[in-house]
């Protein structure tokens, strides 16, 4: 019943008191904080409940503007006494007449000072001071507002740091890292920027309005490499939030991120055109641009010879690429009769052609395995798979058939169990699945199709 009370009190005070809050002095000459009242405007008004100031500092999307209260004792003994907050502050806009937004602070004696951030550059604003109270600054009310608007102009977006990239390292088929940085140790820490690294197949991408493709680009979750999907707030100019990491809009991607540590995917082979950036408001600043070629694969279609026993596809069943795992089957009968009407005449290598694998080169790549024969040849085993749940990756390898089965006495009962291959590090392994009948084969995991072909 008595937060009823006080709640009436607040209303009753607010209209009693709006009417005798008066205004601050009228905007004074310019200086060189940007061009708005001075520092001193309002300062000997000792009269008005809340006055508005002048402006301390401005700089390109923030500024630091003034006021005063001249509060009253016996509202100070009744905030006390009832557990009420002062909140001190300004509205502001492009107009006098519509101050739409608000920057606040807690009350903390006569003068104050707001930072009021997220703006343009090099456009006038003007504000006008106000003093709440209240139980919280979202259960109050105000009791004092001045009557005249001051203004300010923010400075000309500019960017005098250096930027850096490294060379690309951690080249793959699909992926380069870097270590990319525009140096913003130069700025006041009141502003509001983009930076990190951007990058795109077409160099002509890496010009222009950056911020107006940012604002086109589509937003992209990435893994941080734990399985956690990032959602680290990022405001923008305007108030417009993104999240840090990457960004898209068509070939042009965005890395948004302070960690100066970057890495790009594309496709393989393709030559990509990287750069540090930022974005100070509407401006965009771009650092010299390098290049990096991606690892390519010399077929991605067809057989190969890798020169063993036996031509290996450079593809799963029904996949395009390389990269891509294509069909699977929970059972080796229908992949025998898969691979027999879909591979171009191959067939389900043996276990022995399977093993035969490990007399080649492996590098462990991209999710993969890079093998190269005893010619030089090569193709490249998708090995490993992986799933999003429940904000996780979870990654699990991927087992190939073969046509090769045989059979095994466990606790007196003969069995039999097809085989199959897998890729674990450096090496391939062998796999043994028992066939059981439907509907026990149910929780057996899929195995995918890599066909062969006889070598005549």
């Amino acid at each position: 019943m008595k937060r009823v009370c006080l709640f009436f009190l607040m209303t009753v005070t607010m209209i009693t008191l709006v009417g005798c809050s008066g205004g601050g002095t009228s905007a004074g000459g310019n200086d060189d904080n940007g061009g708005g009242s001075n520092v001193n405007t309002g300062k000997d008004n000792t009269t008005d409940m809340v006055v508005t100031g002048g402006l301390n500092t401005a700089g390109m999307t923030f500024a630091e503007v003034l006021g005063y209260t001249n509060i009253p004792e016996e509202y100070k003994k009744e905030a006390a006494k009832e557990g009420f907050s002062f909140y001190v502050g300004v509205k502001y806009g492009e107009s006098p007449n519509n101050l739409n937004k608000e920057a606040h602070t807690y009350y903390d004696g006569r003068a104050f000072s707001v930072d009021i951030t997220n703006l343009e550059a090099n456009k006038t604003y003007y504000y006008r001071s106000f003093l709440r109270w209240g139980y919280g600054y979202d259960v109050s009310v105000i009791i004092g507002e001045a009557t005249d608007a001051e203004h300010f102009t923010t400075k000309e977006a500019v960017y005098n740091g250096t930027m850096t990239v490294s060379s690309p390292s951690d080249v793959t088929f699909l992926h380069a890292s870097f270590s990319a940085n525009a140096d913003v140790s130069s700025l006041d820490s009141r502003e509001t920027y983009f930076k990190g690294l951007i990058y795109s197949t077409n160099q002509s991408d890496l010009s222009g309005d950056l911020m107006t493709k940012l604002r086109q680009a589509q937003k992209e979750n990435y893994d941080d490499g734990h399985g956690h999907i990032i959602e680290e707030v990022v405001i923008g100019v305007g108030g417009e939030e993104y999240y840090a990491g990457r960004y898209y809009n068509g070939n042009l991607h965005f890395q948004v991120s302070d960690d100066a540590n970057v890495r790009i995917t594309a496709e393989s082979g393709a030559t990509v055109y990287y750069a540090p950036f930022i974005i100070i408001s509407e401006k965009s600043f771009i650092g010299n641009i390098g290049e990096v070629t991606l690892r390519s694969l010399p077929v991605t279609s067809g057989f190969v010879d890798l020169g063993l026993s036996c031509l290996w596809a450079a593809t799963n069943l029904d996949a395009s690429s390389p990269w891509e795992f294509g069909w699977s089957s929970g059972r080796q009968s229908d992949a025998l009769s898969a691979v027999s009407a879909r591979s171009g005449g191959g067939r389900l290598p043996t276990i022995d052609e399977a093993m035969e694998l490990n007399s080649c080169q492996m590098e462990s790549i991209d999710g993969g395995l890079l093998i190269t024969g005893p010619n030089g040849n090569q193709i490249f085993l998708t090995d490993r798979e992986s799933t999003l749940y429940a904000g996780y990756i979870t990654a699990y390898t991927s087992y190939y058939w073969t046509s090769s089965s045989k059979s095994k006495t466990i606790l007196g009962s003969k069995s039999n169990y097809d085989l199959c291959f897998y890729g674990s590090g450096n090496e391939v392994k062998t796999y043994e699945r028992p066939d059981l009948p439907y509907p026990y084969n149910m929780n057996q995991e899929d195995c995918y199709v890599r066909a062969v072909k006889d070598v005549w």
